[in-house]
C-alpha cells in the first residue's frame, strides 16, 4: 500500500505539470503565474529573479529552510549541498534534517558527523539498502559536506512500517507505542487534501476509502518530520539554522511539513523548490508535400509560424517552465532528469540462501539485465572479488557508473559462467 503512495507521488512529478500551477498556498500570490528558466532563481516575495548570494543572505535570517527535491535528480542534491556549505561558510551553525533516515538511525548520523566512520560503514550501519533504496551517490554530496564541516545531522522519519500500517489500515490502527512517536495528526486541512487529490488524480474517485488511508499516511509523514525538526532546532542559539531535505510533495505550497511546523512553532521558516524544466523534444520531420497540398492557401497559423517574432517567442517558451508564485519562497530552475537516472540501477533482488547469494528477481532495466543474469543464478564474484554478504554485492553495484565495465562469475544450474559487462546508458525515450 505504501508503495502505491510512493508510485502515485512519483507519477505526479513526472506527468502532472499542473501541480506546479495550482491556486494554493499564500492567498496574496496564489493566482499569479510566473516563468523560470534553467539556473534561474526566483524570489516570490520580491517577485523577481535574484542571485545565489542573495538567497544565502536572506535564508540566513530564518531558523528553518525546507527544500523540496526530486529524489533521483542529482542536480537537486548538489544544490542542497551548496546551500548547506554556503550557510556554513557564512558563519551559521547548520543542522541538516533528512527525510531518508529514521529516528532509530540517529546514532549512525552522530558518528558520521563526528568523522568516526567511513562511507562503507555508513551504508552498513544505517542499513541503507533496505531502508532507503535509492543509490547512495545521489546523497553523497550532502553527506560529504556534513562530514567536512562536522555538521549535526538529524533523522526526521519514523519507522516506515508505521506509515505503511496507516496506508494499509487506518490511522486508528496504530498502537499507543506507535502513536507516541509523533503528535496528534489533523487530516482536515482543505488545501492540503485538495493538493493530494490532484496528485493522486483519478485514483481518488476510483478508490475513495483507500485514498483516505493514503492521505492519512502522508499526514503522518509530514507531522512526524515537522515534530523532529522542531525538536532539533527549538532550543538552539541564534546562529543555528536547520536545512530540511525532503521530497517535493512534503514541501510544495508550504502545505506539508512547513504548514505542520508553523502550527506548532513561531520560529521563522522559508522554502525552496527545485523546478525541473524538461528539454524540448525534437520535432518529427514533416512528410514532403504533394503537388495538391503545395497549392493550398496558407493558413493564418502556418503564416504565424514563419514570423521571426513568433519563432523567438516559441523558442523562449520551450526553455522555461510556468509555475504558481505561491509554490515556495524561492524557486530554482533545474534541468529535468527526463527519466534518466544519473547512476545505473542494479535492477536485482538478492537473498542469502544455502551459503550463497541467489538472485530472486531481475528487472527489465538495470545492470543485472545487461549482464544476462537470471532468477536462480548464484553470484560468486564481482570484480574478481568473492563476496561474503549481500551488503558486499550491493555496495559494489552502487559504485558502478554508466559505460564502466566489471567482471563477474555466477553459478547457474551447477555450471560456472564468467563474463564482463559494460553498462550501457539507455536512450532517452
Amino acid at each position: 500500500m505504501l508503495r502505491i503512495l510512493c508510485v502515485l507521488c512519483l507519477f505526479s512529478v513526472l506527468f502532472c505539470e499542473e501541480i506546479h500551477r495550482l491556486p494554493l498556498g499564500n492567498p496574496d500570490h496564489c493566482w499569479d503565474l510566473r516563468l523560470i528558466s534553467v539556473n534561474g532563481i526566483y524570489d516570490s516575495i520580491l517577485d523577481k529573479e535574484i542571485l545565489w548570494d542573495e538567497i544565502i543572505q536572506k535564508a540566513s535570517l530564518s531558523k528553518v529552510i525546507f527544500t523540496g527535491e526530486s529524489h533521483t535528480n542529482l542536480e537537486h542534491h548538489l544544490l542542497q549541498a551548496r546551500l548547506i556549505e554556503s550557510l556554513a561558510l557564512s558563519g551559521k551553525k547548520v543542522i541538516v534534517g533528512m527525510e531518508f533516515f529514521e529516528i532509530s538511525q540517529q546514532p549512525v548520523l552522530d558518528e558520521w558527523s563526528k568523522g568516526e566512520m567511513n562511507e562503507i560503514e555508513l551504508l552498513q550501519k544505517s542499513d541503507w539498502f533496505n531502508k532507503v533504496g535509492y543509490n547512495y551517490r545521489y546523497y553523497k554530496p550532502i553527506m560529504d559536506v556534513a562530514k567536512k564541516y562536522r555538521l549535526q545531522m538529524i533523522a526526521l522519519n519514523i519507522p516506515r512500517s508505521i506509515v505503511h500500517k496507516v496506508a494499509q489500515k487506518s490511522l486508528h490502527s496504530l498502537s499507543k507505542e506507535e502513536s507516541a512517536l509523533f503528535p496528534l495528526v489533523d487530516t482536515n486541512h482543505t488545501q492540503h487534501r485538495y493538493l493530494l487529490k490532484k496528485i493522486f488524480g483519478k485514483f481518488v474517485l476510483l478508490a475513495p476509502e483507500m485514498f483516505e488511508n493514503l492521505y492519512a499516511a502522508q499526514c503522518v509523514w509530514d507531522v512526524a518530520m515537522s515534530h523532529y525538526t522542531l525538536k532539533a532546532i527549538e532550543n538552539c542559539d541564534e546562529q543555528s539554522i536547520m536545512v530540511v531535505l525532503a521530497g517535493s510533495n512534503h514541501v510544495i505550497y508550504n502545505l506539508g511539513i512547513p504548514m505542520r511546523f508553523s502550527k506548532s512553532s513561531s520560529l521563522s521558516t522559508e522554502s525552496i523548490f527545485f523546478m525541473e524544466i524538461a528539454p524540448e523534444k525534437p520535432q518529427k520531420k514533416a512528410a514532403p508535400e504533394t503537388k495538391s497540398e503545395s497549392n493550398k492557401p496558407e493558413t493564418k497559423s502556418e503564416s504565424n509560424k514563419k514570423d521571426p517574432h513568433f519563432k523567438m517567442s516559441y523558442q523562449e517558451m520551450q526553455e522555461k517552465e510556468i509555475f504558481s508564485r505561491s509554490l515556495a519562497r524561492w524557486v530554482i530552475g533545474t534541468k529535468s532528469s527526463d527519466g534518466q537516472e544519473a547512476f545505473p540501477s542494479p535492477g536485482i533482488k538478492l537473498a542469502w540462501k544455502e551459503n550463497a547469494m541467489e538472485i530472486v528477481s531481475v528487472s527489465e532495466k538495470g545492470i543485472a539485465s545487461q549482464a544476462g543474469w537470471k532468477k536462480g543464478d548464484k553470484i560468486q564474484t564481482l570484480g574478481n572479488t568473492r563476496l561474503a554478504s549481500l551488503v558486499d554485492a550491493q555496495i559494489f553495484l552502487t559504485y558502478l557508473s554508466w559505460e564502466s565495465s566489471f567482471s563477474w562469475e555466477i553459478l547457474r544450474e551447477e555450471k560456472i559462467i564468467q563474463g564482463t559487462t559494460t553498462i550501457q546508458k539507455p536512450n532517452a525515450e
